[in-house]
């Protein structure tokens, strides 16, 4: 380890790709043994040395490329701020860009992950930080004088604000090329900080006939029909995901993860388990036992399930985890979950 942090990334206690505050020698130096931070210094120096000389689309281009989260966030009307920081790569190995946040040094290898991104709370304070610094210095200034668990909608609300002083989203993401021959998989991913070539899908496949299968979104619980063909799934798995109900709980989904959660043993108020195998109906909904707790986030008076995305009042939570309904969508994400891992053509 060395004795004395390095002064490339340090603008006195921040560290410059991280946004972190660090004090002491010592405190900077853990940070940077971090993987995270290493991860980040990566990125930065993909975006130094070798972004300048990739081959940048012409946008005026007769055969110019489209930015794929371009038209999903335009489709879905989401909120999304700073999609001109984001570079879209794309790679002949993959139907999907690879994409690159350069005022978050962050990075991914499908569009999934770009969403849970641009809706995070470290992208939309670092551009606001990056653009408008006088909305970010009042936005902290709220924050300050605000509950903890208030923050995430404070940022909303700003983010909302600059959406609409801009009229809309940003310009879209600067689009790249990586060609063939100079391009390898695996060293691109070493470049990017990416760790491994296969991906997790975001949704579980059932087949239904011999040419058709449904697949199950983990991030709203809709029920997409498609076809088998590798091709049509994926095409059609991107229109699901440009659509606002989806978008929508996106949002939810990465705003609850950077919630300061506590795992408790004990079950919230007034929470029964059943564990009762058969079913018994009450006024046309059958209910079973007691499953799929582990998705179950507890709030004040409300609950999230994370398996069924959807917030339930915390007097109802017993009955929601021993639906017929809750217990299909953890049996079925439960089969996803022993699948093994597939790889994006």
């Amino acid at each position: 380890m060395p004795f004395e942090p390095s002064k490339k990334f340090w603008q006195s206690d921040s560290c410059l790709v991280c946004q972190s505050v660090h004090s002491s020698s010592f405190e900077k130096i853990q940070h940077e043994g971090e993987v995270l931070h290493q991860k980040k210094v990566i990125v930065y120096e993909f975006l130094k040395k070798q972004l300048p000389s990739l081959g940048k689309v012409n946008p005026e281009s007769q055969d110019a490329l489209s930015s794929k989260l371009y038209e999903r966030y335009i489709r879905s009307g989401a909120p999304i701020i700073g999609l001109d920081c984001i570079f879209e790569l794309s790679v002949h190995w993959a139907s999907t860009p690879l994409w690159i946040c350069k005022i978050c040094y962050a990075s991914g290898k499908d569009l999934e992950s770009a969403d849970a991104h641009l809706f995070s709370s470290f992208h939309k304070r670092n551009y606001l930080r990056e653009k408008y610094p006088e909305r970010f210095v009042s936005l902290v200034r709220v924050q300050d004088k605000s509950e903890v668990h208030k923050h995430t909608a404070i940022e909303h609300e700003a983010a909302l604000d600059v959406l609409h002083g801009s009229k809309g989203i940003s310009n879209p993401p600067q689009l790249y090329v990586l060609g063939i021959n100079k391009w390898d998989q695996e060293q691109v991913m070493q470049d990017l900080a990416l760790d491994k070539d296969i991906y997790e899908l975001s949704y579980v496949i059932e087949p239904v006939t011999s040419k058709h299968q449904i697949m199950s979104c983990h991030i709203c619980g809709e029920n997409v029909m498609s076809f088998m063909d590798e091709e049509e799934r994926i095409k059609l798995w991107n229109i699901h995901c440009s659509t606002p109900k989806h978008q929508r709980y996106q949002l939810i989904h990465s705003a609850i993860a950077e919630v300061r959660t506590i795992e408790r043993n004990e079950q919230p108020r007034n929470f029964s388990v059943s564990h009762e195998i058969n079913f018994n109906e009450e006024n046309g909904i059958f209910y079973g036992p007691t499953c799929g707790l582990e998705f179950l986030t507890t709030f004040e008076n409300e609950c999230f399930c994370k398996l069924c995305c959807c917030i339930v009042p915390i007097e109802e939570a017993s009955k929601h985890f021993r639906s017929e309904s809750h217990i299909g969508i953890f049996l079925l994400n439960q089969k996803g979950e022993n699948m093994p891992g597939q790889e994006k053509v």
